[in-house]
This record gives C-alpha cells, structure tokens and sequence, in this order.
C-alpha cells in the first residue's frame, strides 16, 4: 500500500489548506507550490532559484535587467540604463554576500563569434557599473554566452528583443 501524506498547498485566510499525495508525488507537488525565493514564480518553473528578495524577475525566474541598453554593436551603455542598474546596485547592497555572474546574451543576428565577444563586453560593462556603485568586485563575475541560451524565439522582432538581455545569476 502507498504511503499518503498531507502536505501544506496554500494559506486561504488564514487557514493552511492541505493536500494529500502519494508519497512519490510529494516533493513534485510541494516544488509547484511554494517559491522558496519569493520572486512570484513557483519553485517547478523557476529556471532562476536564487534570486534575491526585491531583484525584478522575468517569467523565467530570472533577474533580468529589463531595459539595459547599450549603444549599436557596442557595450558602452545608454543614459537610460543607469536607473535600471542603480536598482540592481541597491538590491546587491542589501545581499552584500552574494556571488553574482552578470550574463551577457544577444540574439541570432550577424556572426555568432562576434555576437559571443559582444556580450562578453557588455556583461563587463555591466560589472564594472555595478563595481562603481559599490558592489565587491571579488563577488562579481561576468559571462557572454552569445545567441546560445535564448530567452524566447528569434523568429520575431519581439523575441530577438527579448534575447538581447543581461540578466544576473546568483551562483
């Protein structure tokens, strides 16, 4: 006979409302709801679990630096990315422990070797910000990894915006 357990699912004012599994589905249904990290995406789809209280998450899960922009073909950054960064910075400064890789990404345009030496620039730029607005250099890192881990289709116009990112990793 399998094993039943009840397992918290939800609080519904107030009330913890339970649940009751086969032992085998138990860490699986308890993964689909709870988001250990308090980001908004639920541990069974959050490709990001670390991220810190207060660091702005796509759907993903990821800290994603949505709106950091860099003048065409160059990793010299646009006025308009300061205020974007500075946040980041502060969110840093309240996690002054964590280990940070800062991810260059570009999309599917133009030569893939180029497009991965371009987002390792910009990833630097990036760290280099972040440095300057008092972030350890001993805990950043940086990382182009090109057109190779896009975050959505490069089939549209919207999709290969969206894969033109810097998102920061907690390792």
């Amino acid at each position: 006979m399998k094993l039943l357990k009840l397992i918290p699912l939800f609080l519904l004012s107030g009330l913890l409302v339970v649940g009751c599994c086969q032992e085998k589905h138990v860490e699986k249904a308890i993964a689909q709801v709870v988001d250990s990290d308090k980001d908004g995406v639920l541990n069974g789809a959050d490709a990001c679990p670390r991220t810190p209280m207060g660091a702005p998450v796509d759907s993903r899960g990821c800290w994603v630096l949505q709106g950091v922009k860099f003048a065409t073909n160059s990793a010299t950054l646009t006025k308009a990315s300061s205020a974007i960064l500075n946040a980041a910075a502060a969110v840093i400064a309240k996690n002054p422990t964590l280990k940070i890789r800062v991810d260059g990404h570009t999309d599917n345009n133009g030569d893939a070797t180029y497009n991965l030496g371009l987002s390792k620039r910009r990833a630097n730029a990036v760290k280099a910000y972040l440095i300057k607005k008092g972030a350890s250099a001993a805990n950043l890192s940086a990382q182009g990894f090109g057109l190779t881990k896009p975050a959505a289709s490069n089939d549209t116009k919207e999709g290969r915006a969206q894969n033109r990112r810097v998102e920061l990793s907690v390792m």
